[in-house]
């Protein structure tokens, strides 16, 4: 997940807003959410995106699934994590 960094609100017109770099996303107002520039450029724009959480929010998926050739019966499991490392297991079970 990607997104600006918040570092506070803005608390004045002249003391803060005036004074800070330009949102160019739009107008901003005393009690608007302030953010990081990033990359010193004194805007903020779409290039102060950073990555949201890390890596200390890890998320993970699990697919689940079977393949049937006549009497063979193989369930596939596939497991993965947001760094798209995945594991596969396949077993191998008689039909009933």
């Amino acid at each position: 997940m990607y997104g600006l960094e918040a570092i506070g609100f803005f608390n004045s017109q002249q003391g803060e807003i005036n004074n800070s770099p330009q949102q160019t996303f739009s107008d901003v107002a005393p009690g608007d959410v302030k953010y990081k520039d990033q990359n010193g450029d004194n805007r903020i724009d779409e290039k102060d995106v950073v990555k949201m959480f890390g890596s200390s929010v890890p998320r993970s998926i699990s697919v689940q699934s079977e393949l049937l050739i006549q009497e063979l019966e193989l369930p596939l499991i596939s497991r993965g994590n947001d760094q798209m490392e995945s594991l596969f297991l396949i077993a191998q079970q008689s039909a009933l």
